[in-house]
Protein backbone atom coordinates (compact mmCIF):
# COMPACT_ATOMS: atom_id res chain seq x y z
CA UNK A 1 0.00 0.00 0.00
CA UNK A 2 2.83 2.47 1.42
CA UNK A 3 4.73 1.80 -2.08
CA UNK A 4 1.60 2.20 -4.69
CA UNK A 5 0.77 5.18 -2.80
CA UNK A 6 4.24 6.60 -3.26
CA UNK A 7 3.91 5.48 -6.90
CA UNK A 8 0.24 7.60 -6.93
CA UNK A 9 2.48 10.38 -5.46
CA UNK A 10 4.97 10.89 -7.90
CA UNK A 11 2.24 10.27 -11.24
CA UNK A 12 0.59 13.40 -10.11
CA UNK A 13 2.94 15.60 -8.39
CA UNK A 14 2.11 18.34 -10.52
CA UNK A 15 -1.25 18.44 -10.12
CA UNK A 16 -0.74 18.33 -6.65
CA UNK A 17 1.77 21.09 -6.59
CA UNK A 18 -0.96 23.17 -8.48
CA UNK A 19 -3.66 22.24 -6.30
CA UNK A 20 -1.36 22.96 -3.12
CA UNK A 21 0.25 26.85 -4.94
CA UNK A 22 -2.52 27.67 -6.81
CA UNK A 23 0.23 28.07 -9.35
CA UNK A 24 -0.89 28.95 -13.08
CA UNK A 25 1.57 27.10 -15.93
CA UNK A 26 1.43 26.68 -19.38
CA UNK A 27 2.74 23.22 -21.05
CA UNK A 28 5.37 24.17 -23.75
CA UNK A 29 6.32 20.35 -25.41
CA UNK A 30 7.56 18.13 -22.21
CA UNK A 31 7.71 21.25 -20.12
CA UNK A 32 5.94 23.12 -17.78
CA UNK A 33 5.95 26.92 -17.26
CA UNK A 34 5.13 28.02 -13.66
CA UNK A 35 3.97 30.86 -12.68
CA UNK A 36 5.30 30.81 -8.76
CA UNK A 37 5.12 33.86 -6.33
CA UNK A 38 7.67 32.17 -4.65
CA UNK A 39 11.44 33.31 -5.75
CA UNK A 40 12.74 30.22 -4.45
CA UNK A 41 10.67 28.18 -6.63
CA UNK A 42 13.09 26.44 -9.08
CA UNK A 43 10.57 23.48 -9.87
CA UNK A 44 11.97 20.34 -11.06
CA UNK A 45 11.64 16.81 -13.16
CA UNK A 46 8.27 15.12 -11.32
CA UNK A 47 6.29 12.34 -12.33
CA UNK A 48 7.46 8.74 -12.61
CA UNK A 49 10.23 7.83 -14.34
CA UNK A 50 9.67 7.33 -17.85
CA UNK A 51 6.93 9.72 -18.35
CA UNK A 52 8.72 13.17 -15.92
CA UNK A 53 8.06 16.78 -17.67
CA UNK A 54 9.99 19.52 -16.46
CA UNK A 55 8.87 22.41 -14.21
CA UNK A 56 10.01 25.39 -15.38
CA UNK A 57 9.36 28.59 -13.36
CA UNK A 58 8.35 31.67 -15.35
CA UNK A 59 10.80 34.30 -13.50
CA UNK A 60 13.80 32.10 -14.41
CA UNK A 61 12.65 33.47 -18.16
CA UNK A 62 13.10 37.18 -16.51
CA UNK A 63 16.09 36.94 -14.26
CA UNK A 64 18.58 35.06 -16.57
CA UNK A 65 20.08 36.21 -20.24
CA UNK A 66 19.62 33.01 -23.22
CA UNK A 67 23.00 31.88 -22.50
CA UNK A 68 22.23 31.37 -18.74
CA UNK A 69 18.65 29.90 -19.73
CA UNK A 70 20.65 27.32 -21.91
CA UNK A 71 22.78 26.13 -19.27
CA UNK A 72 20.57 25.44 -17.08
CA UNK A 73 17.98 23.72 -19.34
CA UNK A 74 21.32 22.11 -20.25
CA UNK A 75 21.85 20.56 -16.75
CA UNK A 76 18.03 19.56 -16.16
CA UNK A 77 18.66 17.58 -19.74
CA UNK A 78 21.08 15.82 -17.74
CA UNK A 79 19.93 14.96 -14.89
CA UNK A 80 17.52 12.44 -16.72
CA UNK A 81 20.34 11.34 -19.56
CA UNK A 82 22.84 10.79 -16.59
CA UNK A 83 20.33 8.39 -14.76
CA UNK A 84 20.76 10.53 -11.74
CA UNK A 85 16.98 11.15 -11.80
CA UNK A 86 16.39 7.28 -11.53
CA UNK A 87 18.44 6.61 -8.95
CA UNK A 88 16.72 9.19 -6.99
CA UNK A 89 13.74 7.79 -7.14
CA UNK A 90 14.86 4.51 -6.09
CA UNK A 91 16.91 6.05 -3.53
CA UNK A 92 13.82 7.92 -2.05
CA UNK A 93 11.44 4.91 -2.60
CA UNK A 94 13.71 1.93 -0.90
CA UNK A 95 14.74 4.53 1.95
CA UNK A 96 10.81 5.23 2.71
CA UNK A 97 9.86 1.85 2.28
CA UNK A 98 12.67 0.66 4.66
CA UNK A 99 11.85 3.14 7.37
CA UNK A 100 8.66 2.51 7.80
CA UNK A 101 8.66 -1.26 7.66
CA UNK A 102 11.40 -0.55 10.47
CA UNK A 103 9.03 2.25 12.09
CA UNK A 104 6.05 -0.31 11.90
CA UNK A 105 8.32 -3.41 14.33
CA UNK A 106 8.25 -0.44 17.50
CA UNK A 107 7.01 -1.42 20.36
CA UNK A 108 3.05 -0.20 20.18
CA UNK A 109 3.49 0.56 16.52
CA UNK A 110 2.44 -1.82 13.51
CA UNK A 111 -0.78 -1.21 10.87
CA UNK A 112 -3.84 -2.94 12.46
CA UNK A 113 -5.44 0.15 13.70
CA UNK A 114 -5.42 3.52 14.42
CA UNK A 115 -3.22 4.10 17.52
CA UNK A 116 -0.79 1.41 15.97
CA UNK A 117 -0.53 3.56 12.98
CA UNK A 118 0.12 6.67 14.97
CA UNK A 119 2.82 5.46 16.56
CA UNK A 120 4.52 3.70 12.97
CA UNK A 121 3.92 7.58 11.83
CA UNK A 122 5.92 8.91 14.84
CA UNK A 123 8.91 5.99 14.61
CA UNK A 124 8.65 7.28 10.97
CA UNK A 125 9.52 10.85 11.58
CA UNK A 126 12.62 9.57 13.34
CA UNK A 127 13.81 7.73 10.43
CA UNK A 128 13.08 10.89 7.70
CA UNK A 129 15.08 12.91 10.16
CA UNK A 130 17.89 10.39 9.71
CA UNK A 131 17.17 10.67 5.92
CA UNK A 132 18.37 14.13 6.19
CA UNK A 133 21.43 13.33 7.31
CA UNK A 134 22.58 10.86 5.00
CA UNK A 135 20.71 11.23 1.80
CA UNK A 136 22.27 15.18 1.15
CA UNK A 137 25.77 13.59 -0.03
CA UNK A 138 23.97 11.30 -3.17
CA UNK A 139 21.80 14.92 -3.47
CA UNK A 140 24.65 16.92 -3.81
CA UNK A 141 26.60 14.31 -6.28
CA UNK A 142 23.99 14.51 -8.34
CA UNK A 143 23.74 18.32 -8.58
CA UNK A 144 27.89 17.81 -9.51
CA UNK A 145 27.29 15.85 -11.95
CA UNK A 146 24.73 18.00 -13.73
CA UNK A 147 27.16 20.52 -13.41
CA UNK A 148 29.81 18.19 -15.29
CA UNK A 149 27.38 17.13 -17.74
CA UNK A 150 26.21 20.76 -19.06
CA UNK A 151 30.51 21.11 -19.47
CA UNK A 152 30.19 18.00 -21.65
CA UNK A 153 28.00 19.17 -23.59
CA UNK A 154 30.06 22.36 -24.00
CA UNK A 155 28.45 24.63 -22.14
CA UNK A 156 30.77 27.88 -21.22
CA UNK A 157 31.37 27.39 -17.36
CA UNK A 158 31.27 31.11 -16.65
CA UNK A 159 27.94 31.24 -18.13
CA UNK A 160 26.74 28.50 -15.60
CA UNK A 161 28.47 29.67 -12.83
CA UNK A 162 26.68 33.22 -13.37
CA UNK A 163 23.61 31.78 -13.54
CA UNK A 164 24.13 29.55 -10.01
CA UNK A 165 25.03 32.73 -8.75
CA UNK A 166 21.86 34.51 -9.66
CA UNK A 167 19.76 31.82 -8.53
CA UNK A 168 21.22 31.26 -5.15
CA UNK A 169 20.41 34.90 -4.67
CA UNK A 170 16.60 33.86 -4.69
CA UNK A 171 17.31 30.49 -2.44
CA UNK A 172 19.50 30.47 0.70
CA UNK A 173 21.73 33.43 -0.63
CA UNK A 174 24.59 31.22 1.04
CA UNK A 175 27.25 31.44 -1.49
CA UNK A 176 30.40 30.01 0.68
CA UNK A 177 29.45 26.99 3.22
CA UNK A 178 32.20 24.47 5.77
CA UNK A 179 32.45 21.52 4.17
CA UNK A 180 31.13 20.03 7.63
CA UNK A 181 28.19 22.36 7.48
CA UNK A 182 27.31 21.49 4.68
CA UNK A 183 27.86 17.40 4.88
CA UNK A 184 24.54 17.55 6.61
CA UNK A 185 20.95 19.30 6.02
CA UNK A 186 21.97 20.39 2.22
CA UNK A 187 21.73 18.43 -0.58
CA UNK A 188 22.13 21.38 -2.42
CA UNK A 189 25.78 22.24 -2.36
CA UNK A 190 26.89 25.98 -2.09
CA UNK A 191 27.93 28.26 -5.14
CA UNK A 192 31.59 28.38 -4.54
CA UNK A 193 31.47 24.50 -3.53
CA UNK A 194 30.51 23.87 -6.90
CA UNK A 195 32.50 26.40 -8.95
CA UNK A 196 35.71 25.44 -7.06
CA UNK A 197 34.25 21.34 -8.37
CA UNK A 198 33.69 22.45 -12.21
CA UNK A 199 36.78 24.10 -11.91
CA UNK A 200 38.48 21.14 -11.30
CA UNK A 201 36.80 19.22 -13.74
CA UNK A 202 35.86 16.22 -11.06
CA UNK A 203 33.02 13.85 -12.26
CA UNK A 204 30.14 12.83 -9.80
CA UNK A 205 28.03 10.36 -10.12
CA UNK A 206 24.75 10.87 -7.62
CA UNK A 207 20.97 10.83 -7.18
CA UNK A 208 19.82 14.06 -7.75
CA UNK A 209 17.63 15.29 -5.11
CA UNK A 210 16.89 12.26 -3.36
CA UNK A 211 16.49 14.31 0.33
CA UNK A 212 14.07 16.25 -1.10
CA UNK A 213 12.04 13.48 -3.20
CA UNK A 214 12.36 11.16 -0.03
CA UNK A 215 10.50 14.27 2.04
CA UNK A 216 7.47 14.65 -0.62
CA UNK A 217 7.10 10.46 -0.63
CA UNK A 218 7.24 10.42 3.14
CA UNK A 219 3.67 11.61 3.08
CA UNK A 220 2.31 8.07 1.77
CA UNK A 221 4.10 7.12 4.96
CA UNK A 222 2.32 8.99 7.21
CA UNK A 223 5.73 11.56 7.36
CA UNK A 224 5.31 14.46 9.12
CA UNK A 225 8.44 16.48 7.82
CA UNK A 226 7.66 17.00 4.69
CA UNK A 227 6.46 20.43 5.02
CA UNK A 228 8.57 21.28 7.72
CA UNK A 229 12.33 21.54 7.19
CA UNK A 230 14.14 24.54 6.51
CA UNK A 231 13.86 25.21 2.83
CA UNK A 232 10.51 24.77 2.79
CA UNK A 233 8.62 25.82 5.82
CA UNK A 234 5.88 27.96 5.72
CA UNK A 235 5.61 28.02 1.83
CA UNK A 236 3.29 26.11 0.47
CA UNK A 237 4.38 26.65 -3.27
CA UNK A 238 7.60 24.04 -2.36
CA UNK A 239 5.78 21.72 -0.43
CA UNK A 240 5.58 19.49 -3.53
CA UNK A 241 7.91 20.46 -5.99
CA UNK A 242 11.13 21.46 -2.89
CA UNK A 243 13.69 23.90 -3.81
CA UNK A 244 16.13 22.76 -6.21
CA UNK A 245 19.45 23.78 -7.66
Amino acid sequence: AVFGASLLLLALQTRLAAAVAWARRTRVGRKLIWESRDPGFAGGWAGLPGAEVEVQPQHWRELLDDQELHAQETRRAGVLATGSRGRAVALALAFNLLGFVLAAQLPGAGVGNAAELIMTGLGFAIWSFLGLLVLPTPSRSGVYEADHYALQQRVDPEVLIRAARKLDRLQEDEAERAGGVELIFHPVPSVENRVARLRGAIRARGAHQATRLALYLSWACLGVLARAVHCNAGRPEVWVLLPSD
